[in-house]
């Protein structure tokens, strides 16, 4: 299964919950072509075993893996007896704000759900949710509203054509825990009107959707990495239409006007290889 990437085109941080979960409103939408690859094979001796492109280094194979937890989960809750070798075929950066290991836990669920005919199983999204707020809007490909701690899906129809992304990874990991915890929202400009924001979802241009982006992590996260700022304008000069940090970062996303080639080249010409560029549509 080819697995994508995410952005959040709007993020609000709503409150915070007793057990230390930030509740969220936000808009998911899915990457078409920034994919991790998961595939899994039955074996012939019990248990759940796998294998990932990325050195042990950066991404561990082992136990707590999301990936094997989700498959190992899946085989406590539906009394199955494991006998798989997950691969694993990592393009999404690692630790990015994209939502890498919360797609490949979902494409678990997904494969394991189909290969024993549960994919309408009510149960999917709740034991998904468990392991991480944003695998269960990876349980289905398409925009959604995501409300709670993001688990709480809406489904959205796409833009009213392919939004044309450019996305732009720094290179160096920032963890999620960090971040909510020195999250704020600065005084200006003010935070726009996420009901408006969804009126005109299916209908506007993305001129006019690019004024209603919107995420509350970003003002700690530019605070403590002063080169995302520099980008962000950089990309603003070259005639992006906006750009934002995606979920916690440290990557960020330009929507474009049907131009994130030229802007990729242009980027890559003063940022060199400090940062990795990828076209997407969502």
């Amino acid at each position: 299964m080819k697995t994508p990437a995410k952005v959040n085109f709007y993020l609000e941080v709503t409150g915070i919950q007793p057990n230390g979960y930030h509740t969220i409103r936000t808009l998911f939408l899915p990457l078409k072509n920034l994919v991790d690859t998961v595939d899994i094979e039955t074996k012939n001796h019990p248990g759940i075993t796998m294998d990932c492109n990325k050195p042990e280094s950066e991404l561990s194979a082992g136990p707590e893996n999301l990936c094997i937890r989700a498959a190992s989960s899946f085989s406590t809750h539906f009394n199955i007896s494991p006998c798989w070798h997950i691969h694993l075929q990592k393009a999404i950066p690692l630790t990015a704000g994209l939502g890498g290991g919360s797609s490949d836990a979902a494409a678990v669920f997904r494969i394991l759900a189909k290969r024993y005919h549960l994919e309408e199983h009510p149960d999917l999204p709740v034991i998904a949710a468990k392991l991480g707020a944003d695998i269960p809007f990876f349980l289905q490909d398409k925009p959604a509203v995501g409300t709670g701690i993001g688990d709480i899906l809406t489904p959205l129809s796409p833009a009213v054509a392919p939004l044309d992304l450019l996305v732009i990874n720094p290179l160096f990991p920032l963890p999620v825990q960090w971040v909510y915890k020195h999250a704020y929202r600065p005084g200006t400009p003010a935070i726009p009107d996420f009901n408006q924001l969804l009126k005109i979802w299916g209908t506007a241009t993305p001129r006019a959707l690019a004024s209603f982006m919107w995420n509350d992590l970003e003002a700690c996260v530019f605070d403590k990495f002063p080169i995302l700022p520099i980008i962000k304008q950089r990309l603003l000069d070259f005639g992006a239409l906006n750009v934002l940090l995606s979920g916690s970062g440290p990557t960020l996303f330009a929507l474009c006007d049907h131009n994130s080639q030229e802007l990729a080249q242009k980027l890559a010409a003063e940022f060199g290889n400090s940062i990795k560029l990828f076209c997407c549509q969502a």
